[in-house]
Order: C-alpha cells, then sequence, then structure tokens
C-alpha cells in the first residue's frame, strides 16, 4: 500500500498535479471517476463460419430493447456489435445479415433509441477471421 501511494505521487508530481487534487482523486472510486458502459452484440457468429440459413441466430436481436436495457441498468453508453467475420447487423451493401434478422436493423433501431436518451452509441465492427466477408470479398 505504501509503494502504490508512492508511485502515485511520483506521478502526480511529474504530471503536474498537487498531492491535494491527486488524494481526491483516488478517494473516489473508480466507477464515479469514469464512465461506466456495456458492450452488447450477439454470440456465437465471431468464431467464423455459422450456418447462414439457420433462422433462430439473432431472431430476438432488438437495437431498441438493448438500449431500455442499458438505460435501465445505468450504462453511460453503449457499445452494439454490429459487424463481425459472418454477418452485419445492420442493413450492408457488403456482408449479408444474420439469418434471424429479417428486414430488422438492429443499428438503426438502436441509433434512434439511443437518440431519445442521449446515451453515447458506439458500433463496433471486427473482422477477425475468414468468414463470409472473406469468401466474397477475396482481395480484401
Amino acid at each position: 500500500m505504501q509503494l502504490q501511494r508512492t508511485v502515485l505521487i511520483i506521478v502526480a508530481a511529474l504530471a503536474g498535479c498537487s498531492g491535494r487534487a491527486m488524494a481526491a482523486a483516488t478517494e473516489r472510486p473508480w466507477f464515479e471517476r469514469s464512465l461506466v458502459g456495456m458492450e452488447i452484440g450477439p454470440t456465437g457468429a465471431q468464431f467464423g463460419y455459422s450456418d447462414a440459413k439457420d433462422v433462430r441466430y439473432c431472431a430476438r436481436f432488438d437495437g431498441r430493447e438493448i438500449v431500455r436495457h442499458a438505460i435501465a441498468a445505468h450504462s453511460e453508453y453503449l457499445v452494439l456489435w454490429v459487424h463481425d467475420g459472418d454477418y452485419a447487423y445492420y442493413d450492408s451493401k457488403l456482408l449479408p445479415k444474420a439469418p434471424g434478422l429479417g428486414k430488422r436493423d438492429p443499428l438503426r433501431d438502436a441509433m434512434d433509441e439511443a437518440r431519445k436518451h442521449k446515451l453515447p452509441l458506439i458500433a463496433y465492427c471486427v473482422v477477425q477471421q475468414g468468414g463470409h466477408f472473406f469468401k466474397a470479398h477475396p482481395d480484401s
């Protein structure tokens, strides 16, 4: 504990902070000094090559409902998975939508609902393996 306090004092001095400001910052819990949010997304397709005919996948993935639950949990921001190696979870021109989405666009729905609550929404896109995208676009 003493070593940790000494390191904090040295860091504060190097950063030009007063000892009083540093002590005040360390007295409050981290979750009062930081934004606390959630990352939400479907599970499964990130491993690649899922069954494109399985309409159960994302049948209940609802952007509006996700935002409502994040608000109820007092989330201060939301990270929504909208693209992985297999699917887009929005109306994409490049990647197929998850089979259970039908005409729904969870990203658009989440954006509309988040705007009502002034909840910052981060659209998270990842391509971490081959998947459908790389089969269709081997040049990328």
